[in-house]
């Protein structure tokens, strides 16, 4: 009896179950099939090419089992962009299938065969991707093209030639072949052929399903900007951040990066031939500095948003915003003609780290390959300091995180490492909560006997525009615009106030700029205060006060730290030791114009346009003003050759072209 009732209750529960799921539009059903298996595919790639490079994770740091789980969420999260990316087509197709009856078998058709060949595609990808990572150490992307592009024989050869690319060769084709069948038949078996009328769910379903997909394809839903290469830089294993990606976003992200971001501005050896010579660097393109024994340990580099020099008091400004600085200035080493090397902040952040320039509508930072420059940072990290980047707002905004984890910073401190309450706006929290967190983290790095390297970027000054209501900051004007410019500076202070009680204070040496200026007015082709920023070395006892006019460049604060802090290092970028070297022209940029400055001229080339400017900066009053390119071709030719010879230098040493070129004197 006992065993009878179980085997009703049984009956009656799967009966159940059965009405539910044929209720179910079968197009829903075969949408969600088609999702999971896909899901199941792209893991099952991600599965394999971490069993055969296992042996990774022992090259580095951060390889625990819970950040090869963190890495393998972080590749759930990427699967799905490119599944809405798959299946967005196919849902709108079936959706247009039920509003008008008549299509309905042709759209269904479509969708069917669609799927099959876009899917049987990403597969094949996911495990062709597997032999590209252990060749190239990267996912797929479209170097891939560059095989193609050179004969299809020739790819032929090269997967032949080895068993294990004819290996995965076969099995990318049986697994897309595979996935093809079940495909077919999963679509004859719930006959998404067929009109069914009493099924008007159906529309509803698949119309909230097109609603989704595009969150879906943004990747993410707190932040600002969707999905990027650099979220899955999670860690400092590179292994675990290539990891968690998909070979199909990756290849994706490449092929739109490749096909706007040349630069060729100048041939790449008579650039590279002119900035060496300039520069004084050997055939290695290399400058080496040995090791000196200097009272300074740590470094502190303060990236203030958007802080134009142009609103200091030494630059003839009465208002007064900057009094912190306007003192600070007096008590180091203070650079009056300093400047960015572009008007963004990507711009700061990359010349600042890397010291190399900034170029004409590029965003280096957000490319899907994030290349290892070897820069000042690198060799810090190297000899044990702890580089630690501290931003106020989400890290992966223009993919910022994962560059500078590329490029020798260790840990990022960003918006979800703060408490949820200090948040004020889509920039985060205010400058101060950043700072307090920055000086609670770097006396815990002293205390445990480390070494660091710190870069802390605000944001306060830049809209939307957010003044915090704390004790110690009152504002003196009524404009909000000029509030944050004065708590920046305030709450600058107050950093430097409380960093002077620390212990480490006296073997810190701090660099106080901007990561581009802001256009206060309009003088000259382009905004001169765009560029025009402090830069200011600071560290009492260590560093006496001094006054300088020769023209610098953001590109010039690693290495002249690097320096002031005694390592021992080969400076291969385009930054000079401003302790050492002279800078006789600073290369910039504002988009689609380039730009040079030197104590005598300002050089524009408005390069769409293809019109020189060239002010006399020696010139009083409105001549100060007035184009007199027509009557200095010899300015204007030495200016644009030194402008674009270190463009494309650096562009060619980021993407690391022409590495074996000849290093000679300047081209006639």
């Amino acid at each position: 009896m006992r065993y009878e009732r179980a085997r009703q209750i049984f009956h009656g529960i799967t009966r159940g179950g059965k009405k539910i799921f044929d209720r179910i539009p079968r197009e829903a059903l075969y949408i969600a099939t088609v999702y999971l298996t896909g899901m199941v595919c792209f893991t099952l790639c991600r599965l394999i090419l971490l069993w055969r490079n296992f042996a990774l994770l022992d090259l580095g740091v951060d390889n625990s089992a819970e950040w090869i789980c963190r890495a393998l969420l972080m590749g759930v999260r990427f699967d799905n962009v490119i599944s809405g990316y798959l299946l967005s087509l196919p849902v709108l197709l079936l959706l247009a299938g039920q509003i008008f009856p008549r299509m309905h078998r042709t759209a269904a058709q479509m969708s069917k065969w669609w799927i099959t060949a876009v899917y049987a595609l990403a597969i094949m990808m996911c495990v062709g991707d597997i032999p590209f990572f252990e060749q190239f150490r990267i996912r797929l992307n479209a170097v891939m093209f560059n095989y193609i592009g050179g004969g299809m024989t020739f790819v032929v050869r090269m997967v032949g030639g080895q068993w294990q690319y004819m290996l995965f060769s076969v099995a990318a084709v049986s697994l897309a072949a595979l996935f093809a069948i079940f495909n077919l038949r999963l679509a004859r078996r719930w006959t998404i052929d067929n009109f069914r009328r009493s099924h008007r769910p159906t529309a509803i379903i698949l119309l909230i399903a097109l609603c989704i997909i595009p969150f879906s394809i943004r990747g993410r839903l707190s932040r600002k900007s969707p999905i990027r290469v650099g979220t899955a830089y999670i860690s400092n294993n590179a292994f675990i951040n290539q990891l968690g990606l998909n070979p199909v976003f990756t290849l994706m992200r490449s092929t739109l990066d490749m096909s706007g971001n040349e630069l060729h501005v100048q041939d790449s050896g008579r650039a590279r031939a002119f900035a060496a010579w300039e520069l004084g660097r050997d055939r290695s393109f290399g400058r080496r500095f040995e090791a000196q024994q200097t009272p300074v340990d740590n470094l502190v580099v303060i990236l203030m948003e958007s802080n134009t020099a142009d609103r200091l008091r030494s630059e003839g400004d009465t208002a007064g915003l900057l009094p912190c600085l306007d003192t600070l200035i007096g008590k180091g080493l203070y650079f009056r003609n300093a400047y960015s090397t572009g008007i963004h902040t990507y711009n700061g952040v990359y010349s600042t780290l890397t010291s190399l320039p900034s170029y004409l509508n590029k965003h280096t930072m957000k490319e899907s390959i994030i290349p290892q420059l070897g820069g000042i940072p690198e060799r810090m990290m190297q000899e044990g300091m702890s580089t630690i980047f501290f931003t106020t707002h989400d890290a992966q905004f223009d993919n910022m995180s994962g560059f500078v984890m590329g490029n020798g910073i260790r840990s990022v401190v960003s918006e979800p490492d703060y408490d949820s309450s200090e948040i004020v706006s889509t920039l985060g929290v205010p400058d101060h909560v950043m700072y307090d967190k920055a000086l609670r983290i770097l006396d815990m790095e002293h205390e445990a006997g480390r070494r660091f390297c710190a870069v802390l970027l605000t944001s306060s000054n830049h809209p939307p525009y957010n003044v915090p209501d704390v004790g110690w900051f009152e504002p003196r004007t009524d404009d909000i615009s000029t509030q944050v410019v004065e708590y920046a500076d305030r709450a600058m202070q107050r950093f430097i106030a409380s960093a002077a009680t620390r212990e480490w204070f006296s073997s810190t040496l701090f660099v106080i700029t901007a990561d581009h200026g802001k256009a206060i007015r309009n003088d000259f082709a382009i905004p001169l205060s765009y560029n025009h920023i402090p830069l200011l070395f600071y560290s009492p006892g260590n560093i006496p006060p001094e006054l300088r006019d020769d023209p610098v460049s953001q590109m010039d604060i690693m290495p002249t730290a690097a320096d002031m802090l005694g390592m021992e290092f080969v400076n291969t970028t385009l930054g000079i030791n401003l302790m050492r070297e002279r800078r006789r022209i600073v290369p910039f940029s504002t988009d689609d114009c380039l730009a040079a400055i030197d104590n005598d001229y300002l050089y524009v080339y408005d390069n769409p346009n293809d019109i020189a400017y060239l002010y006399d900066l020696n010139a009083e009053g409105r001549a100060r003003y007035v184009n007199v390119a027509g009557s200095h071709r010899d300015v204007i030719r030495r200016m644009h050759e030194y402008s674009i010879s270190m463009m494309q230098t650096g562009w060619d040493i980021h993407h690391d072209f022409g590495s074996d070129l000849e290093i000679g004197s300047p081209l006639n």
